[in-house]
């Protein structure tokens, strides 16, 4: 049974289900997956320990692979990655694959150089989306392949609470018209445009609540400009099981986006989508969302859907997410990686 290896830096969401969507496809070829998390900071939820998961330090590494050299090497993020470049050389690791979350990750010169003095051939380089895998591009690695975050339909059906019981748990009225902003409370989400249409939409709709979940720097600014209407839910790990409470799902986030993968489980759960044009954010979307670039648009957005609660972009969707970003689907990828390694 071939052995694979995963690291990632850290585990709170969404990553640790990013990687455990990637163990899954993996398993699903017939490796043996180990998953290792530097620190631990979200918590794991759910049976990890099914999926080979291990906290340790980089420290640690080379005395988890002792007797059994992986065949595949996955590093998520930089950091990962530049443990696992010294790790695949001392203990010949054949596949090297560096999996890029967000754009920027070779912006800096100290980064490109180390890069370069590691050899041509060191890693393969994959983004999770095609504009992540442009801006690998762009700093010089040939042909970056795209890995997309996976989503596991059926787990995520599974575990999704009913909507009375999900509106209960983060607070939201029965009878309101919600919108959903998940994710850090980040300038590069940029939370507060989001809040400042929903005052604005709100004038027309005074049952609308909107409902922040997550945590970060703008937390406090938010509370403190926060109106009538308005939910600060705080992190929740199991934020994906609740997201049968909202009608609408919103992202503002900026250029800087890489994918989005709050919005790839809304679309899993059937809540339709809303989002500023954003390369990253509509590479995953495509045509099944509500876009806009002024405020305007985007309480039109909310008005449209608050009036036609059922659109058509539900049902492409979740077409889209089993072709393109399912665990199968990320399957059929890692299988080309390998032939083309082979090769």
């Amino acid at each position: 049974m071939p052995d694979a290896l995963q690291l990632c830096p850290k585990d709170y969401p969404p990553f640790f289900e990013v990687c455990m969507g990637h163990a899954k496809a993996l398993e699903s070829m017939g490796f043996r997956v180990r998953t290792v998390f530097f620190r631990a900071r979200g918590g794991a939820p759910g049976p990890s320990a099914a999926h080979g998961v291990i906290y340790a330090t980089p420290r640690d590494l080379p005395g988890l692979v002792a007797g059994v050299r992986p065949d595949l090497l996955i590093s998520h993020r930089h950091r990962a990655y530049r443990v696992g470049v010294p790790l695949a050389r001392r203990v010949g690791i054949p596949t090297h694959v560096v999996v890029a979350h967000e754009p920027g990750m070779f912006g800096r010169f100290t980064r490109r150089l180390r890069r370069r003095l590691a050899g041509p051939r060191h890693a393969r380089f994959a983004g999770v989306s095609e504009f992540v895998a442009e801006d690998l591009a762009a700093t010089g690695i040939q042909s970056p392949l795209v890995l997309p975050n996976p989503i596991d339909l059926e787990a995520l059906a599974a575990s999704m609470k009913g909507r009375t019981d999900a509106r209960a748990a983060l607070g939201v009225p029965a009878s309101a018209f919600a919108i959903g902003v998940v994710g850090r409370l980040h300038p590069k989400k940029d939370p507060l445009r989001a809040l400042r249409a929903f005052e604005a939409y709100r004038r027309d709709n005074e049952s609308a609540c909107l409902v922040f979940v997550g945590d970060g720097m703008m937390r406090e600014r938010i509370e403190q400009e926060a109106g009538a209407g308005v939910v600060v839910a705080g992190f929740r790990p199991e934020i994906r099981t609740l997201l049968a409470a909202f009608d609408v799902v919103l992202s503002c986030a900026g250029e800087r986006e890489g994918a989005g993968v709050a919005l790839l489980e809304a679309m899993a759960a059937g809540i339709p989508v809303v989002l500023a044009d954003r390369p990253g954010p509509r590479s995953v979307v495509g045509d099944c969302g509500m876009y806009f670039d002024t405020d305007y648009q985007l309480v039109a957005a909310l008005r449209h859907l608050a009036a036609h609660p059922a659109p058509t972009t539900v049902e492409r969707a979740r077409q889209r997410l089993a072709t393109r970003f399912s665990v199968e689907a990320l399957a059929d990828r890692y299988r080309s990686v390998l032939v083309a390694s082979m090769r």
